[in-house]
């Protein structure tokens, strides 16, 4: 649907992918009502977010719905199910754990906040910082 709507609406999908201005939560639910509408027809939409851990896509979910829908945390790793969050009668979210693409490393990922270090990992972590450092 996603797609085909932005195949369809050449202006707006120029629109969507050229600007970096933020838009607001009032904004980005029309812009995925307009996009749901088909031959002038509104129908409801479902919108999934996903990305690594830990980047706030819980977060944009309870800025849509003013309202805390789901549970969020400094920590990653929180979203541990998929959850649907209905915003209104046309428009529900769904909130994916996040997703760990296999080439990274552990340190890598531990610095990046993607994964939480615990005992033994914390070691590997430390010695990628240390190999960053100017020695002088």
């Amino acid at each position: 649907l996603f797609k085909k709507s932005l195949t369809d609406r050449k202006e707006m999908a120029e629109e969507m992918t050229s600007n970096a201005k933020a838009v607001g939560p009032d904004h980005l639910i029309q812009i995925i009502k307009q996009l749901s509408r088909k031959e002038g027809v509104a129908k409801s939409v479902t919108v999934g977010l996903i990305g690594y851990p830990n980047v706030g896509k819980s977060s944009v979910i309870n800025s849509l719905k003013r309202a805390r829908a789901c549970g969020v945390s400094p920590l990653p790793g929180y979203t541990k199910n998929i959850q649907e969050v209905k915003l209104d009668g046309q428009v529900k979210m769904i909130d994916c754990p996040g997703v760990i693409f296999a080439k990274a490393s552990s340190p890598s990922l531990v610095l990046q906040n993607t994964i939480q270090a615990t005992g033994d990992d914390l070691l590997a972590p430390v010695d990628q910082i240390v190999a960053r450092v100017d020695r002088e």
